[in-house]
């Protein structure tokens, strides 16, 4: 009799995997100009301060806004937003403001200084003359000098 030991396999069923979702999310965004700046205003709904992110590409003069957040089920909802900043804003002055849902991208003009105020220049205009000016005419006589003394 051949005693063989029988191997017993236990095979586990693999556990569910929950699969995670993702989705874009495209915010409203209104651009606007005012004196001193272009503002970028976008609704992010759900949104917190510390999910959103503000990136600069000076290269490209791009103001890039995106973000990420998770929702119930798995879910993460995601966005990415690229605005173009003009060329008179200084790309070294944005920033942004979130309050209550609502992202507020300030691009700062560049300031023209404006305090030198332009100057008027007044020229004169002789009338042409036809002859030439006697240089002596011009000089005071000698004799004119000893009686104004």
């Amino acid at each position: 009799m051949d005693m063989r030991q029988r191997s017993s396999t236990i095979t586990a069923r693999p556990l569910p995997v929950e699969r995670l979702l993702d989705e874009d999310f495209q915010p409203k965004s209104e651009m606007k100009e005012d004196n001193e700046s272009h503002i970028v205003i976008l609704q992010l709904p759900g949104f917190e301060k510390d999910m959103i992110k503000i990136v600069c590409v000076h290269s490209s003069r791009i103001v890039r806004v995106l973000g990420e957040r998770s929702t119930e089920n798995n879910k993460w909802i995601h966005f990415n937003q690229a605005f173009p900043i003009p060329d008179n804003c200084d790309i070294d002055k944005v920033y942004g403001l979130f309050e209550q849902g609502i992202l507020t991208v300030i691009i700062p003009k560049k300031i023209v200084s404006s305090n030198i105020a332009p100057k008027e220049v007044k020229t004169k205009q002789e009338p042409p003359t036809t002859s030439k000016p006697d240089p002596a005419a011009e000089l005071p006589k000698p004799e004119e000098e000893a009686q104004s003394s």
